[in-house]
């Protein structure tokens, strides 16, 4: 299983989906074709409420965040504890009390696999603001930037032109 997270997210806010931080499972749907893959999708939101983060989702997620300061460089690997120190048991029996929006797609990076399953929780789940910005601290900002409509002007060039007109001349990156 891959993790990976987005930060900030591409708002899904026609679903009501919308928070700073996504985090996608990679996962193989059956024993049978290792070729089959699914993605599980979580969206995420900072709260300074504990009890608003205490749920065996956002459990999970808290302890792996826990680990992401243990990584030396980017692209390094480390060893996990074994799932149930993590919490997988009780993610898994969270997991089907949930609902997801599911479509078929492909992967959004190298090699792009083609008829990948996509889960999307329909509901947002809360981290402690200390776990989001812990995260931040290492994720930093790693999503691309919102697309016009097809067919539609490129934003950024939009922003820059707009930006232009009213007399400012730099644009500071993300």
């Amino acid at each position: 299983m891959k993790l990976k997270v987005n930060h900030p997210i591409l708002t899904l806010a026609n679903r009501g989906l919308f928070g700073p931080l996504a985090v996608w499972l990679l996962t193989h749907t059956g024993l049978d074709n290792p070729m089959e893959l699914a993605v599980i999708g979580f969206i995420f939101d900072a709260t300074c409420d504990s009890s608003a983060a205490a749920n065996n989702i956002s459990a999970l997620f808290s302890n792996v965040i826990k680990l992401v300061g243990q990584i030396p460089n980017p692209g390094d690997k480390i060893e996990t504890p074994p799932p149930n120190r993590l919490g997988f048991a009780g993610f898994t029996s969270a997991l089907s009390s949930l609902s997801f929006y599911t479509y078929s797609g492909s992967l959004t990076t190298p090699p792009c696999s083609e008829g990948v399953t996509w889960l999307i929780a329909t509901r947002t789940f809360s981290l402690s603001t200390q776990d989001y910005n812990a995260l931040k601290k290492v994720v930093k900002f790693n999503s691309r930037f919102t697309q016009n409509r097809l067919g539609g002007q490129n934003l950024i060039s939009l922003a820059a032109a707009q930006l232009e007109q009213l007399g400012g001349t730099e644009y500071a990156s993300p």
